[in-house]
């Protein structure tokens, strides 16, 4: 899987579906939403994607295997979601919080396409 992201280069023509799309929560995301160190991270049913910011997207071949988006939580926190597209549901494969003003410095270009 070619991974990229989006401070180096998102794949030409990416862009989320500008809408609302049903979660279904693996066992794992169940597992981090609990456990998560900002505190539980609510089972949300649905997320609106015009909404989130595309950090990471893995691709093989043509299709789209996961996106990792970034949208607002609270005054404190984003809530960063690992996501595989479906046709009518997309899987959350796990969830996590951060800062606000977490800005990611240690970024390891080598693992994505340039």
């Amino acid at each position: 899987m070619d991974l990229y992201h989006a401070d180096i280069k998102l794949p030409d023509g990416f862009r989320l579906p500008a809408r609302t799309v049903e979660l279904f929560w693996t066992r794992h995301a169940e597992g981090a939403r609990s456990n998560d160190r900002y505190g539980e991270i609510p089972r949300i049913p649905l997320v609106n994607l015009a909404m989130c910011e595309t950090i990471e997207v893995g691709i093989t071949g043509r299709r789209v295997e996961k996106v990792v988006v970034r949208t607002g939580f609270d005054d404190y926190c984003d809530l960063v979601l690992v996501l595989i597209p479906g046709p009518n549901k997309w899987t959350v494969k796990t969830v996590w919080f951060n800062e606000i003003h977490d800005n990611h410095k240690t970024l390891d270009r080598s693992r994505y396409v340039c």
